[in-house]
């Protein structure tokens, strides 16, 4: 599960040359091999989405909504998101500052995810990703906030 910046500009890179040979301007025959593809570079090039693609694959299904079990949150983290919510929400100041921490932890629990896939974990991995994913939206909630200030000034 590569998690670096070539990994990624390889992916764009694949990604481009198949739409060019399948892109329905050019192939119409090939519009649901393009929709596909499209489909496949959104999820992979979302570390959220692409670890848990990671996780289907190996059978592991944490979505309610499609017959998988909800993943049990460790409360001290639940803790954590809700303080940095309640964080953005008040933010005056320093909204830079709680991104990059923000940012920071993200990527500190990508590693662990990368950690637990590698080590076939899967009921780790499992929690790791439903955390990942708690801050991916907290990471949304600023940039929304930054957008909201930045469109105010």
């Amino acid at each position: 599960m590569p998690l670096d910046g070539a990994w990624r500009k390889n992916l764009t890179k694949h990604y481009h040359e198949f739409q060019s040979q399948c892109h329905p301007d050019i192939s119409p025959q090939d519009s649901d091999v393009s929709a596909y593809l499209n489909l496949a570079f959104e999820c992979l090039k979302d570390p959220v989405s692409r670890c848990k693609y990671l996780l289907t694959l190996q059978g592991v299904n944490t979505n309610p909504e499609t017959g998988g079990t909800q993943v049990t949150m460790p409360p001290a983290f639940l803790q954590e998101i809700l303080e940095l919510n309640e964080t953005i929400e008040e933010c005056d100041s320093n909204l830079e500052r709680l991104k990059k921490g923000a940012e920071e932890k993200f990527g500190a629990k990508l590693l662990q995810v990368q950690e637990a896939f590698e080590a076939g974990d899967l009921e780790v991995m499992k929690v790791r990703v439903a955390e990942l994913s708690y801050l991916a939206s907290a990471l949304r909630r600023i940039g929304n906030v930054e957008l909201d200030r930045s469109l105010r000034d």
